[in-house]
């Protein structure tokens, strides 16, 4: 490969980094969305978003196949195996061989690495909130479906049988 050839490979490198920074980001705001209608435990909102964002990672997933075989070409065209050219190895490759395209590169590599990170942490978010919410479901519904004796103080307390404590049972007391 020439070095035309290389060099145009390395800004279609940086042009694909570019559109896959710029879904990850929509990821991002759909993970924003997504707590907020966990949040506000908005069930059918959360499907749309779910649905929204499987469309938007098979999109990325298809920019990093493409990606990834212009990253083949590369180290093909540098003689090494492609497992190697990692990011930090490109960059150095960049600074080498084409100074120009180094800092729009590494801008990229950087901006989708934090971005990567702070989606992550939103992941994280909304799956202990989704937790959360499913706990607070099981506790409610524990506090309606309780099935103990059926023995009931004056007071609206139950005899558990099985754990010899009172349970207050918010629906059986009186008013």
């Amino acid at each position: 490969m020439q070095s035309t050839q290389m060099e145009t490979t390395i800004k279609e490198l940086i042009q694909i980094l570019i559109k896959e920074n710029q879904w990850i980001d929509k990821l991002v705001e759909i993970g924003e969305e997504k707590k907020q209608v966990i949040i506000l435990n908005q069930v059918q909102e959360l499907d749309k978003l779910v649905q929204k964002e499987g469309a938007l990672v098979a999109a990325l997933e298809r920019l990093e196949a493409n990606r990834f075989k212009t990253q083949q070409n590369l180290a093909q065209t540098l003689e090494m195996p492609a497992e190697e050219l990692t990011a930090s190895v490109l960059l150095e490759k960049a600074a080498a061989y084409f100074p120009q395209w180094q800092a729009e590169l590494n801008d990229e590599v950087e901006r989708m690495q934090q971005a990567i990170f702070k989606l992550r942490g939103i992941n994280a978010e909304n799956h202990e909130l989704i937790g959360l919410s499913l706990d607070y479901i099981d506790s409610i519904q524990a506090l309606f479906n309780d099935e103990g004796t059926g023995t009931y103080s004056e007071n609206g307390k139950q005899q558990d049988d099985n754990q010899n404590r009172s349970l207050n049972r918010v629906i059986d007391k009186k008013v």
